[in-house]
C-alpha cells in the first residue's frame, strides 16, 4: 500500500525517470518489449489494437513514420498483397469499367493527351454537362448509341484536351472522322450526303 501511495505522490518524477531510462537504454528496452510480447503474443496484439483505437492520430503517425523509414518492407508488403488479391482486383476493375464506360473513355483520353503533350483537361461534370447540352446525342449524326468524348481538333494535330475541344460522338462517327478536324469531317459528311 505504501508503494502505491509513493508512486502516486511521485508520478511525474517516475514518468520522467522511465523516459530517461528508455532513451538511455534503447537496446535493453527493445529486448524487454520483445520478451513481453512473446510471453503472451495474443494479449500483446490485443493491447496494441486497443491502444491504436484509443489513440488513432498517434497510431497513424507511428505507421507513417515506420513506413517512411522502411520503404523496402512497404514495397514487399504491397507486392505480396497485390499478388494475393490479383484476381479479385481484376474482377473489381472489370466490373467497374463495365458500369462506367464514360469514365473509362475520359481516363483513356486523359492518358492519350498526356502522352501527346496536349494541354488542358476536363472533369466528369463538364463532360456530363456537354453531353446534356447535345441532348445525349452524337454531335455529328444525332445517334444516341455508344456516345463518348471526341476531340474536334485531334490530339495528333495539336488539339487540346480541354472541354472546348470535346464533342460527343458515336463510335461510327469517331472512327470515320479518324484524324480529320471537325470542319474537314463535316465537309466529308456533307459530300457523302449529296452523292
Amino acid at each position: 500500500m505504501a508503494t502505491k501511495a509513493y508512486r502516486d505522490a511521485h508520478k511525474a518524477e517516475n514518468v520522467a525517470g522511465s523516459r530517461a531510462w528508455r532513451l538511455a537504454n534503447p537496446e535493453r528496452r527493445k529486448a524487454n518489449r520483445k520478451a513481453e510480447y512473446w510471453a503472451d503474443p495474443v494479449a500483446a496484439r490485443a493491447a496494441t489494437r486497443a491502444w491504436a483505437l484509443a489513440n488513432p492520430e498517434r497510431a497513424k503517425q507511428g505507421k507513417r513514420s515506420w513506413a517512411s523509414s522502411h520503404p523496402e518492407n512497404v514495397r514487399a508488403s504491397s507486392r505480396k498483397h497485390r499478388l494475393k488479391t490479383k484476381e479479385k482486383q481484376r474482377i473489381q476493375t472489370r466490373t467497374w469499367r463495365a458500369a462506367h464506360p464514360d469514365l473509362v473513355h475520359i481516363q483513356k483520353n486523359r492518358r492519350r493527351a498526356r502522352l501527346a503533350g496536349a494541354v488542358g483537361s476536363y472533369s466528369v461534370q463538364e463532360w456530363l454537362a456537354l453531353l446534356e447540352s447535345f441532348g445525349g446525342k452524337c454531335g455529328y449524326c444525332g445517334s444516341e448509341v455508344g456516345i463518348h468524348p471526341e476531340h474536334r481538333q485531334p490530339l495528333s494535330r495539336g488539339g487540346s484536351n480541354d472541354i472546348a475541344n470535346i464533342i460527343p460522338a458515336c463510335r461510327p462517327c469517331n472512327s470515320w472522322k479518324n484524324v480529320k478536324t471537325e470542319a474537314e469531317f463535316r465537309a466529308v459528311m456533307a459530300s457523302c450526303k449529296t452523292t
